[in-house]
């Protein structure tokens, strides 16, 4: 027996964030988490046993979360599917992969409070990009959701600066 289920952000208490990658993706369940992940370089020496310094080679920034809003349009964005798989309105969805093809890349804004105060904060990521590792649970009892993660691509500023994005705590 289908379920009916109308859902609105009236009417949805769950995921205090706003997410929107280009459109909005609806309410998360639970956390959004972004990670900073960093390859080093050790220097050593000969006159001493151990590291004596370290260097970042690469920076990388992943943003985590479960969609709770389970439509074809979010499992599209999550998977990073070819433009041409999503059906008309959003009624279909083909599974397909294409060797070679350019991976789709969108802004990224997540907007939601402070884990520790009442102040509201605002994350912008330049362009980020699916990385389409998400497992797909289906069930007829408890939630469905779309666990997504995006990996953040970073630009070089106009000082030479890789830039990833920014955070910034709503006006007061």
């Amino acid at each position: 027996m289908a379920r009916a289920v109308t859902i609105t952000p009236g009417n949805i208490i769950v995921g205090l964030y706003d997410i929107t990658l280009g459109t909005t993706l609806g309410a998360v369940k639970g956390e959004v988490s972004v990670r900073r992940e960093s390859d080093k370089i050790r220097f050593k020496s000969a006159q001493s046993v151990g590291t004596i310094g370290l260097k970042e080679s690469d920076v990388r920034y992943y943003v985590r979360c479960d969609l709770y809003e389970a439509t074809l349009i979010n499992l599209y964005k999550a998977w990073n599917q070819p433009v041409a798989t999503l059906g008309g309105t959003g009624s279909s969805l083909s599974i397909e992969h294409t060797p070679g093809a350019e991976l789709a890349q969108a802004p990224l804004v997540i907007t939601g409070p402070s884990p520790t105060t009442a102040e509201d904060y605002t994350w912008t990521f330049d362009l980020v990009v699916s990385m389409g590792v998400s497992e797909q649970k289906l069930t007829v009892e408890g939630e469905t959701l779309i666990p997504v993660e995006f990996e953040v691509l970073g630009t070089v500023g106009a000082t030479g600066i890789t830039v990833w994005g920014a955070v910034v705590k709503a006006a007061e």
